[in-house]
């Protein structure tokens, strides 16, 4: 015979036990999830907390977009953007920072390079251990900042000089060679400003004769480049890079410079 508190008893391990069957049908859903990373984990670092927005895998088929001043609306789970379209995501952070410009970091995300980058704004792409950079007016590898000796534009190259400071290389004279970097920037003299050692450079003024068969030196133009060897007495001969397209320039700057007799 069922006492009134047999019945309660029956009730409570009955409620118990669904509650349990609930939990761990959550759990495993929840451990089942497969995240590629703490999602939090790249803003621990610096340069990261500074970023417009961070970008990552939030599971298998979805990205995230966090922005750093704030986590987003309650109905994107604290994500500014949170897209199953990486592409979308991408987008949504450049749209973002079309007008103020700012920085967004790919966190093992790879970058796609049909997306059109606003001014102002550059892409940091850190995906399968490797680190790269994009800008507005085109891409690059390795970067370096350094004060300018003297004012010098955006696609100017350079030389370092024993004062610490770079200056416009000129093959008219050995004392203002090698060149060791293009300016990423427009750098006011005694500034510190962007300067690339070595990668890809795109510049929409550039029209150059693409192939290693036809080299880019360092022109007798201060900060300038040419595809005509350096032939006056005296002249100095150092190959930069060469052109993959009109527009872009892979740039490798050889330290070998031969000196016109």
């Amino acid at each position: 015979m069922n006492t009134p508190e047999t019945v309660k008893i029956r009730t409570f391990a009955g409620t118990l036990l669904l509650v349990s069957i609930i939990f761990l049908v959550a759990l495993n859903y929840a451990f089942s999830i497969p995240y590629v990373e703490d999602v939090t984990e790249p803003w621990i670092t610096l340069p990261l907390q500074e970023a417009s927005y961070v970008i990552g895998q939030y599971n298998s088929s979805h990205y995230y977009a966090r922005n750093w001043t704030g986590y987003g609306t309650s109905a994107n789970k604290g994500y500014e953007f949170l897209e199953s379209n990486k592409t979308q995501v991408i987008q949504n952070c450049m749209d973002s920072c079309e007008s103020v410009g700012g920085t967004i970091f790919l966190y093992e995300v790879e970058m796609n390079t049909s997306i059109t980058i606003p001014s102002n704004t550059v892409v940091i792409e850190h995906y399968q251990g490797k680190i790269q950079y994009y800008f507005d007016n085109g891409w690059q590898r390795d970067t370096i900042r350094g004060t300018a000796g003297e004012a010098v534009d955006e696609g100017e190259i350079v030389y370092f000089k024993s004062d610490g400071k770079y200056w416009l290389a000129d093959a008219d004279s050995s004392s203002l060679m090698c060149a060791v970097a293009v300016a990423l920037e427009n750098v006011a003299i005694n500034t510190e400003g962007q300067f690339m050692i070595e990668g890809y450079y795109k510049n929409a003024s550039f029209s150059w004769t693409v192939g290693s068969a036809a080299p880019i030196y360092v022109s007798t133009t201060a900060g300038a480049l040419t595809q005509t060897v350096p032939s006056g007495t005296g002249d100095q001969v150092q190959v930069v890079g060469y052109a993959i397209a009109s527009d872009t320039v892979y740039f490798d700057f050889d330290s070998t410079v031969v000196e016109v007799g």
